[in-house]
């Protein structure tokens, strides 16, 4: 009788960045050592965000989507999906200060914030439509989370009719 890890099977796994990034991963390459594994993703994990593992006092290591897939077969970037009609277009506002600050200090996320709040109704045409800020780390996503909640509370306080924007922060932990 043939166990069915000797059988040629194939694995594919859709947001491999999520799914595949613990034991289960290597439960499933132990028990099915002739696999192959095709990993999806639309969010790769590379070393610059990438998570520290260390067991049971061992030497740590980043872990990054290549580490777990290895080769990649094919890049599909959104301006492609733009391209292809799958998704639909968006429009990027990029920020340039009237001033310099330092990329990342509190100054320029305190500016960047106050320039969404004032250009937030007529970009988005009168709330109509949603926008989205995509931070570099978790951290900083808390950070502007709580700048634009001090912020507006500030403008609520100077002027009562104001109407705050709603204000969420999203992201998946390590």
């Amino acid at each position: 009788m043939q166990l069915l890890s000797d059988k040629r099977i194939v694995f594919i796994f859709d947001e491999c960045h999520r799914s595949q990034f613990g034991e289960n991963h290597t439960a499933i390459k132990e028990f099915f050592p002739n696999a192959q594994l095709f990993g999806f993703t639309g969010t790769p994990i590379f070393e610059d965000n990438s998570t520290y593992k260390q067991i049971d006092g061992t030497v740590g290591s980043y872990i990054t989507t290549k580490d777990i897939f290895q080769q990649q077969l094919h890049a599909y970037t959104i301006t492609h999906a733009i391209d292809d009609r799958n998704v639909l277009r968006f429009h990027i506002d990029y920020f340039k200060p009237e001033q310099y600050f330092i990329i990342g200090s509190t100054q320029h996320k305190t500016a960047v914030a106050n320039a969404i709040i004032k250009k937030h109704d007529a970009t988005t045409h009168s709330r109509r439509f949603n926008a989205l800020l995509a931070t570099a780390s978790i951290n900083d996503a808390i950070e502007y989370y709580k700048l634009f909640k001090n912020l507006q509370a500030k403008k609520v306080e100077a002027d009562e009719s104001y109407i705050p924007l709603n204000i969420a922060c999203v992201f998946s932990p390590p």
